[in-house]
């Protein structure tokens, strides 16, 4: 099943708030990893992370 949405930020330029587009953003990318976790959920998954320490 194929669903699409859309965030609609708009409004008034002067009342602007700027948490507002990083919030979309946060959105969108837990969208899609929600997506991808769907789509390959029998595949092994790697997780990088950028700090390298080992728990």
């Amino acid at each position: 099943m194929l669903c699409i949405k859309q965030f609609d930020v708009t409004g008034n330029q002067h009342a602007f708030h700027p948490h507002t587009m990083a919030l979309v953003k946060v959105a969108a990318r837990t969208i899609e990893n929600y997506w991808f976790c769907d789509n390959f959920s029998r595949n092994l998954r790697l997780h990088f992370h950028s700090s390298g320490q080992v728990p």
